[in-house]
């Protein structure tokens, strides 16, 4: 008995989320204007992509934490798919200069794989 694997484009578009990462991007303008006034927060914000993502995909978040007042930072990731050994070390040095430019506490997010990243962070008393 045989199985037959048809894959049509349908299922191949599933596969992918940039569609949903380009839809998220273009419809932050619309909604970027009905945000409410910012005030200014002492806190920065780390944002860490999720697998196969980059930093690109945290831009709607990005603008929506910068309209509410706080200050921003990406982790240099372009495309979340390299060994967590030498990412980690480059994000501590990212929260280091992110918590030296703030003099503040500095709020980790991850998305997925990003919020294992970020886990691992605090766990290190980083």
């Amino acid at each position: 008995m045989k199985s037959e694997v048809r894959l049509d484009f349908v299922d191949l578009l599933g596969e992918t989320r940039w569609l949903g990462d380009f839809m998220s991007w273009t419809l932050d303008g619309p909604f970027h204007r009905a945000l409410p006034n910012a005030q200014v927060r002492e806190h920065g914000v780390l944002l860490i992509p999720g697998f196969l993502s980059g930093d690109y995909s945290l831009s709607p978040l990005a603008a929506r934490l910068e309209a509410l007042g706080y200050r921003t930072f990406f982790s240099g990731i372009w495309y979340n798919v390299d060994c967590p050994f030498h990412t980690l070390p480059r994000l501590e040095k990212v929260l280091r200069k992110a918590h030296y430019k703030t003099q503040s506490k500095v709020v980790l997010i991850g998305h997925r794989l990003g919020g294992i990243y970020a886990r691992e962070l605090v766990a290190c008393n980083v």
